[in-house]
């Protein structure tokens, strides 16, 4: 995909192995609407480091749906 396009999700948790295994298809994300859930594997803090380690900043919170946008 060469064009920036937004990640809606809420998949009961599965969206962490994107963040963790699949950086790749996050390159021309701009921004990240998510419920994020606890799995066996990752806490939600740690998919929240995970997010901001690739460059994203937490925009919003409302409970456990958050609002990531790219910094530039």
């Amino acid at each position: 995909m060469n064009e920036e396009f937004t990640l809606i999700t809420d998949i009961e948790g599965a969206e962490a192995e994107v963040f963790f295994k699949d950086k790749n298809s996050l390159k021309m994300c701009s921004q990240i609407i998510a419920e994020l859930d606890n799995t066996l594997s990752y806490s939600i803090d740690e998919q929240v480091d995970q997010l901001l380690s690739y460059g994203f900043k937490m925009k919003e919170r409302y409970g456990n749906v958050f609002v990531f946008i790219k910094s530039n």
